[in-house]
């Protein structure tokens, strides 16, 4: 009886210690932070953070609130990001930063994808919250052979908190695209269910929601208006929808787009953030820390922002 016994204690013996061994292997090939150069900010530093898809990543500059009204914030926003990794990436930011505000760009509110798909990303997460090398397999490259070409993308996100920068032009010529209607495209159940899931973090860890939409002929359209205003005031959201503000400084669709109306250039981004900038001014939600020696880093960020710009101080 005890033969018997002995392969079964050998391996329940094996795996325990397989499990310990990559355990210990994740907290190496972890990243500092799945929530990318984020990380790099000192904990607690950030009044605000903005989150989204590509429309985000490459529509608003902190450097230029920072500039203006002195507000500490970090775009996070990460190309062909879907609601539920939005949610995951929030639940880390909140666990190295105390946000007071939450800007959520909301072209991924419509971003097709099936609940399988998004069941399938959900167990990946937990996995690869467990066991940090099932999901970060590949780290190893970095930590063996660093690459100059990453490091230099890391360096330029440092110094513009996030935003992706590109003053090419390729114009939109698909004229008017503001048609008004009274037909509403829901949020798809998936989706509506991370949605609520943002929003309740947001609430709990006290941090005032607010969305945005990026002006985008190719992804807006006035039935997604409408089915986000549905939501917003459902749940007593603000919701600024920049494709209709009349008191915005018009995008020119000739100059403030690089890829025909699908996302905004440097130019269009400018715009954007001014817009937004004013718009939290008058919230009285974040302090302005230019004359705070605690940030006074951001000041020689800034300089590096300008020359990479191209503006003059």
């Amino acid at each position: 009886m005890k033969e018997k016994k002995r392969p079964a204690v050998r391996i329940i013996a094996f795996l325990m210690i397989l499990s310990v061994i990559l355990i210990g292997f994740s907290f190496l090939f972890k990243p500092k932070s799945a929530a990318g150069c984020i990380a790099d900010e000192e904990s607690s530093s950030l009044d605000y953070v903005v989150i989204g898809d590509s429309e985000c990543a490459t529509g608003f500059s902190p450097m230029e609130l920072w500039k203006k009204y002195g507000y500490v914030g970090y775009n996070c926003g990460v190309a062909g990001q879907r609601l539920q990794e939005c949610y995951y990436l929030l639940e880390q930011i909140f666990e190295c930063q105390s946000p007071r505000v939450v800007l959520l760009e909301t072209n991924m509110c419509f971003q097709s994808r099936s609940d399988i798909r998004m069941a399938q990303q959900a167990v990946d997460h937990v996995a690869g919250n467990i066991v940090s090398l099932y999901e970060y397999h590949d780290q190893w490259k970095q930590l063996l052979f660093p690459n100059e070409g990453e490091t230099a993308a890391r360096n330029t996100a440092n110094v513009n908190k996030g935003f992706r920068t590109t003053f090419q032009v390729t114009a939109y010529t698909g004229g008017n695209y503001v048609i008004p209607s009274s037909d509403v495209q829901e949020i798809a159940s998936a989706q509506r269910g991370y949605l609520d899931q943002i929003v309740s973090l947001c609430r709990e860890k006290g941090a005032q929601l607010i969305f945005y939409s990026t002006p985008s002929p190719i992804n807006w359209t006035y039935q997604k208006h409408n089915g986000l205003a549905d939501f917003a005031d459902d749940n007593n959201i603000p919701f600024l929808d920049l494709n209709l503000a009349a008191d915005m400084e018009a995008i020119d669709w000739s100059q403030d787009t690089f890829d025909k109306g699908d996302h905004l250039n440097f130019r269009g981004a400018a715009k954007i953030t001014q817009y937004m900038g004013a718009y939290l001014s008058g919230t009285g939600l974040l302090p302005d820390h230019r004359s705070d020696a605690a940030y006074a880093g951001w000041d020689e960020k800034l300089q590096a922002y300008l020359v990479g710009t191209k503006q003059s101080s």
